[in-house]
């Protein structure tokens, strides 16, 4: 995996320390796995450098469980 140094550059902007980072980037991975999303620590890494407001992890949560009420409200119409 290779990040390049402007992204490392912006990460540390955002988060004080490696533990902190590699927390919220795991925790971001998991929710949006959960939402059958696929993540690569790469893409997720420089999506969080660049933007890091659209990793809020109470956003990201409720952005995905919104998908699934929306899925299953599709699924349910669907069969009637």
């Amino acid at each position: 995996m290779t990040i390049n140094h402007l992204t490392i550059e912006q990460l540390n902007k955002h988060f004080p320390n490696n533990f902190e980072l590699a927390q919220k980037a795991i925790a971001a991975a998991h929710i949006m796995m959960r939402g059958n999303e696929e993540v690569s620590a790469p893409h997720l890494l420089d999506g969080m450098a660049r933007h890091p407001d659209r990793y809020d992890l109470d956003e990201l949560e409720e952005q995905y469980r919104r998908d699934d009420e929306e899925e299953e409200g599709r699924q349910h119409d669907a069969e009637r």
